[in-house]
């Protein structure tokens, strides 16, 4: 089961160098604090449209999330997951995996300034609180972010880089994790739709 948490992490960009603890920058706009995401993650689901920036995400509560990871020795694991989602106020996406190990949820917050057009990624833990912090960037209206992740608070692993596109149906994914230069992990995955 640990085994099974910790490649999920990987597969979501969960893991990189520390977050910044002054609140982030002008240009970046401010990071959210912990308890804050936790009051995000609290909210119901709202159907108030998103803003411009979320609307390139493919529109479904529940997704089944599959990713196939290579080891720098080549050797490949491969796992699915359920994955239940909402929109809050109109400006964040939270993902959900319930029961990640028993008595344990991973939350996924997502948000976009439109000031500067720069996403955000935090990943939470229900009992262990913020994991990883991510910025992302995209060029124009295409339906394409790029990703880099870092880990928060106590976390610790390697710099995660990815690159997702999206359609109506499901958002796919490569990442790379490295420490140093040298690759530790390549990932594939996708996110599909599975209920409106």
């Amino acid at each position: 089961m640990k085994r099974r948490l910790l490649f999920v992490l990987l597969a979501l960009c969960v893991v990189g160098p520390a977050a910044r603890a002054d609140g982030g920058n002008q240009q970046a706009g401010p990071l959210l604090t912990e308890a804050q995401l936790k009051a995000i993650i609290a909210r119901p689901h709202s159907d108030k449209e998103l803003v411009r920036g979320l609307r390139i995400y493919p529109k479904g509560r529940e997704l089944l999330v599959s990713v196939t990871a290579t080891a720098a020795d080549g050797s490949k694991q491969h796992t699915e997951v359920a994955v239940q989602e909402k929109w809050v106020d109109g400006t964040y996406i939270v993902s959900e995996i319930a029961n990640i190990q028993p008595g344990r949820s991973l939350y996924m917050v997502e948000s976009w300034d439109e000031q500067t057009g720069l996403y955000r990624k935090y990943t939470v833990f229900s009992d262990t609180g913020l994991a990883s912090v991510g910025l992302g960037v995209r060029i124009g209206e295409a339906r394409s972010v790029s990703w880099l992740v870092e880990p928060a608070g106590k976390a610790a692993g390697p710099r995660c880089v990815s690159v997702s596109v999206s359609t109506d149906q499901r958002t796919t994914w490569r990442a790379v994790f490295a420490r140093g230069g040298v690759v530790e992990q390549v990932q594939e995955g996708q996110a599909r739709v599975v209920a409106k």
